[in-house]
């Protein structure tokens, strides 16, 4: 399903998936209410995605750098003249171009709630990697939670009223 959703705009689905897309959608709020349009009643919403922005490689740096946030370190024509040395072949000049749209887990849980949509699952993290376990471990500590939840996983349907 694009951002436009064309002739879908009638049709109605038990489930909508979106798989590691949602950090691309060039307007995420726009596109989460047109997924709950093409929901039946009682459907529900697949969404899982990863990196998120704050992540350590939320900018799509690690085939690049071994340097976690870099992308939040150093100003974006660094890290955009590192892109284009490591993927010549690639056009994207900036993180528009590239269609990173800076999904953070704050942002995603807003769009959910203007959404009126209801959570059935949600999870982050969910990897047995040594690197996300220790990530599982500091986002509990204060103000941490934002940089070490790497991506999020998630079962959702619209509030009933």
């Amino acid at each position: 399903m694009s951002s436009n959703t064309g002739d879908l705009d009638d049709e109605k689905f038990d489930v909508v998936l979106s798989k590691d897309s949602f950090e691309h959608y060039s307007d995420p709020e726009k596109f989460i209410f047109s997924m709950k349009n093409n929901l039946k009643k009682d459907g529900v919403m697949v969404i899982g995605f990863s990196p998120l922005w704050k992540s350590p490689y939320g900018g799509h740096t690690n085939s690049m750098t071994i340097v976690p946030w870099a992308h939040l370190f150093f100003p974006e024509d660094v890290i955009w003249a590192e892109r284009e040395r490591f993927k010549p072949d690639e056009e994207a000049g900036s993180i528009e171009q590239a269609r990173l749209n800076k999904m953070t887990l704050g942002r995603y849980l807003n769009i959910i709630s203007q959404a009126n949509l209801k959570i059935l699952h949600f999870d982050t993290n969910a990897s047995s990697n040594r690197l996300i376990i220790l990530c599982n471990i500091l986002k509990i500590l204060p103000y941490c939670r934002e940089y070490f939840t790497v991506g999020i996983y998630s079962i959702l349907t619209e509030k009933q009223s």
